[in-house]
C-alpha cells in the first residue's frame, strides 16, 4: 500500500503480496510489479494450455537432436501428437514457447498465454472510473479532507477489490495522475460542496438572472441625481447651489410614482420624503 510516512498509511496491516500496480496517467508505467500467481488461481482454459505448452516443451526437449529448426521440429511434431492428447502447436510458436521457457528458468509462469489480456482496456477503464468516482464523493464533502488523503482511500478501494479477482487486476491511477484529475473537476462545484454556495458565489462573484416585473408596483426603483443648474436667491442674489433630485420610477410602467427636490445631499429623509410624495394623494397635481 502507501510507503512509509504517507498519510493514512497501513502498509504494517496488509500482507506483503497485496500489492496495487499503479500506471501513471501521463507516461503509462508500471511502477509496482504484481507477485507471480500460482497456476491453479487461473480459468480451466489457461490452465489447460499452459499444459499442452509444457507437455510438447519437455517431450520434444528429450528427443532433440540439434537446435529449434523447423528442420528438426516438424518430425518430431508429427510423432508427439500420437503420444500427447493436445493438439500440436506450429514449429515457430513451440520454439518461441522453448525460448520464453529457458531464459525464465524454466518457470510455468512464463508459459501462460497472454491472450487472455486482450480486449478488457474498456473493462479495466471502466472499474478504474468507478473507484475514482466513489473517491471524488469523498473529496467533496464539507470537512475539506486532502487530495492525498483522498488519494489513498481510492487506493485502498482498489488494492481490497484486487484481493478477490482471480483474473486480471484493475490499475490504479499514480498520485500524479489522480491529482490531475481532481483539478479538472468543475472550480465552482468543488466550492460549493466543501465550502457551501454561499462563499462559493463570493469567490466566483456569481450573479442570478435578473426577472423583469410583471405588473404596476411589482418593483419600484429609486435614484439621486444633482440637477445641472444653480439655484440664485432673488433678493440676497447670491447661489443657493445646486439641487438634488430623487425620483421613484416605477419598472414595469416607466412611470415616475414619487419624487422629492431639495438641497440636501442624498439621504435618509429625501428617501423619506421621496416615499411620502409616492405614497400621498396628488389631487391637486389631478386638478
Amino acid at each position: 500500500m502507501a510507503k512509509g510516512g504517507g498519510v493514512g498509511s497501513f502498509q504494517d496491516e496488509m500482507p506483503a503480496a497485496v500489492k496495487c500496480e499503479l500506471i501513471d496517467e501521463d507516461l503509462g508505467s508500471s511502477s509496482i510489479d504484481f507477485f507471480e500467481r500460482d497456476l491453479a488461481s487461473y480459468p480451466d482454459d489457461i490452465q489447460k494450455e499452459v499444459r499442452r505448452r509444457v507437455e510438447y516443451i519437455h517431450w520434444v526437449e528429450k528427443h532433440l537432436i540439434g537446435g529449434w529448426t523447423q528442420k528438426n521440429l516438424d518430425p518430431l511434431l508429427a510423432k508427439a501428437m500420437t503420444e500427447i492428447n493436445y493438439p500440436p502447436p506450429k514449429w515457430r510458436a513451440l520454439a518461441e514457447w522453448w525460448s520464453v521457457y529457458s531464459v525464465s528458468g524454466k518457470m510455468l509462469s512464463s508459459l501462460i498465454p497472454k491472450l487472455h489480456r486482450k480486449g478488457n482496456r474498456k473493462r479495466k477503464v471502466t472499474n478504474e472510473a468507478s473507484f475514482f468516482d466513489r473517491a471524488v464523493e469523498r473529496f467533496l464533502v464539507p470537512e475539506r479532507p486532502s487530495i492525498s488523503a483522498v488519494y489513498q482511500y481510492y487506493s485502498d478501494l482498489i488494492c481490497l477489490e484486487n484481493q478477490k479477482l482471480v483474473g486480471d487486476k484493475i490499475q490504479a491511477l499514480s498520485y500524479k495522475g489522480f491529482y490531475n484529475r481532481i483539478k479538472k473537476l468543475p472550480a465552482y462545484d468543488v466550492a460549493v460542496a466543501r465550502h457551501g454556495k454561499y462563499l462559493a458565489d463570493m469567490k466566483f462573484n456569481k450573479i442570478d438572472a435578473h426577472l423583469p416585473p410583471s405588473r404596476v408596483l411589482e418593483k419600484v426603483e429609486i435614484d439621486h441625481s444633482p440637477l445641472d443648474l444653480i439655484l440664485l436667491d432673488d433678493e440676497l442674489d447670491i447661489p443657493l447651489g445646486r439641487p438634488y433630485l430623487t425620483l421613484l420610477i416605477d419598472q414595469y410602467s416607466k412611470s415616475i410614482v414619487g419624487f422629492h427636490l431639495g438641497f440636501k445631499e442624498p439621504s435618509y429623509y429625501s428617501v423619506m420624503k421621496a416615499i411620502l410624495n409616492a405614497i400621498k394623494p396628488k389631487t391637486d397635481i389631478a386638478e
